[in-house]
């Protein structure tokens, strides 16, 4: 299981901010585009943009599947 590194982590960002965040890193850590992790996650390209550009939050059901496809808890990607 990845550990998202606590340097990038800011526990007074938002939340959308903190899963945008840790979203892209997770994503670009592993060498995935955007469309790479949806294909892998059934995600939506455009969801996952909206993740990243902290204008929307995925569901505990979304977030599952996103983390499924980057081989990490979804703890990781929801901090609440």
């Amino acid at each position: 299981m990845k550990k998202f590194p606590s340097q990038f982590v800011d526990p007074f960002a938002p939340v959308q901010s903190r899963v945008g965040h840790r979203l892209g890193w997770m994503r670009v850590d592993l060498g995935l585009t955007q469309e790479m992790l949806s294909s892998l996650s059934g995600v939506t390209q455009a969801d996952i943009s909206r993740y990243e550009n902290h204008r929307s939050l995925p569901s505990i059901a979304t977030a599952k599947k996103l983390a499924r496809a980057l081989k990490c808890d979804f703890r990781v990607l929801v901090p609440f």
